[in-house]
C-alpha cells in the first residue's frame, strides 16, 4: 500500500477554489469591519445614531460574511485532504515479543 488516497482532480480544483474564495471574502469583510470600528472608536458616530448601533451594523453586515468566508475556507481545506482509510491495519511485528525460533 503506498499511502492514502489523493482526491480527484476535480474536487481538488474545487477544493483550492473554496479554499481562495474564502481567504478572500474573510480577508476583505473583515479589514473593512475592522477599519469602519477603529474609525467609530476614533471619531464618534458622527451624530448618525449611536455608537453602539453603528457596532452592531458593522459586526452584522461585516462580521456574518466573514465567518461565511472563514467557512468556505474550512470546507474547501477538509476536501483537499486525503480520503481516509475505513480498512482496518494490520498488525506489526514488535521487538520486544520473544521469539521461539533458532
Amino acid at each position: 500500500m503506498s499511502g492514502p488516497e489523493r482526491r480527484g482532480p476535480v474536487v481538488r480544483f474545487l477544493a483550492w477554489l473554496m479554499m481562495a474564495a474564502g481567504a478572500l471574502i474573510a480577508a476583505t469583510t473583515g479589514a473593512c469591519t475592522v477599519y469602519v470600528l477603529t474609525g467609530l472608536a476614533a471619531n464618534g458616530s458622527g451624530g448618525y445614531g449611536s455608537t453602539g448601533e453603528w457596532v452592531l451594523l458593522a459586526l452584522i453586515v461585516g462580521g456574518v460574511p466573514c465567518l461565511i468566508g472563514i467557512g468556505l475556507f474550512i470546507v474547501g481545506r477538509k476536501l483537499n485532504q486525503p480520503k481516509r482509510s475505513l480498512t482496518a491495519t494490520p498488525a506489526t511485528e514488535h521487538d520486544d515479543e520473544p521469539t521461539t525460533g533458532a
